[in-house]
């Protein structure tokens, strides 16, 4: 299947794109980073990331729409400054 090649090559792709990820959430508030971790990379269910973060789900929610707009903006930033 084209593109989707494996082998060193296949690797060194995933290690930048993670190395990117890792990038743009670092510049997250540590709030957003925290429940993106939780909720969205380690897949919790809102009120585990609420009981670990001792906050409510409500709050969980309003941090991951913040955190996702947030995220969704630094990456738009990046995509026109690699286009452009």
């Amino acid at each position: 299947m084209e593109g989707r090649s494996s082998g060193p090559a296949r690797e060194a792709e995933l290690n930048d794109l993670k190395e990117f990820v890792y990038k743009v959430l670092s510049r997250l508030e540590e709030k957003y980073r925290q429940v993106i971790c939780l909720c969205d990379i380690e897949e919790m269910k809102y009120e585990e990331a609420a009981k670990i973060l001792g906050c409510t789900t409500e709050c969980i929610h309003t941090r991951l729409v913040r955190a996702r707009r947030a995220l969704y903006a630094m990456l738009e930033k990046f995509r026109k400054e690699f286009e452009g």
